[in-house]
């Protein structure tokens, strides 16, 4: 029993057919590892995009309000430049009143003089007393003194007015 060419061509075509089937049944297998592959994946990314579209909706008015805190802190920067502004004249006016503080001062020295001259002004008091007490006792001496001249002078002017007359 010999094979004959058709037979052998037939074989080969056979082969080649169940290599086919074989090829497609594999194709087939990777293919649908691929869609599940990529299903996978599409959902994956689908809840990326959405999870990323609500962070960046998130992100979006996170922005917004910096925006506005940042447009507040500018208005008060701006106030407070202002403000500043207002407060250029304060140090000419600090050295006027310091000016003035100086001019008091001097005079405060002056007269903390005069008040530390005053600190003696007991003492003197206390030794004008004493002398004034003792101008009191002279000034007695001398009336009682007086007294007794004008006794002597009217007890001889009676004398000398009878021997006149």
């Amino acid at each position: 029993m010999g094979s004959t060419p058709t037979d052998r061509v037939m074989h080969q075509l056979r082969g080649d057919v169940d290599g086919l089937y074989e090829l497609s049944t594999k194709t087939n297998q990777k293919v649908t590892e691929t869609s599940c592959t990529v299903r996978g994946i599409d959902t994956r990314l689908q809840r990326l995009e959405a999870t990323s579209g609500r962070q960046f909706g998130v992100l979006l008015a996170t922005q917004r309000q910096h925006g506005h805190r940042l447009n507040r802190v500018e208005k008060l920067l701006g106030e407070v430049v202002t403000q500043l502004a207002d407060l250029a004249p304060l140090p000419a006016r600090v050295d006027e009143l310091t000016g003035r503080v100086d001019g008091l001062s001097g005079r405060m020295d002056h007269l903390t003089e005069r008040v530390d001259k005053l600190a003696d002004l007991p003492a003197r008091v206390g030794r004008l007393e004493g002398q004034v007490a003792e101008l009191t006792v002279v000034v007695r001496q001398n009336s009682e003194t007086l007294d007794v001249v004008v006794d002597l002078l009217r007890k001889r002017l009676p004398a000398s007015q009878d021997g006149e007359g």
